[in-house]
């Protein structure tokens, strides 16, 4: 758990980019829904 939590501190491009995906599906589905 530590080494992950390590991992994730040192490349805090992947949860950016994670957000970003996430943030798309949502205002895709609100696009979808409007």
């Amino acid at each position: 758990m530590v080494g992950n939590n390590l991992k994730e501190i040192k490349e805090p491009k992947i949860n950016f980019y994670f957000l970003l995906v996430i943030a798309a599906i949502i205002f895709n589905s609100l696009q979808h829904l409007a």
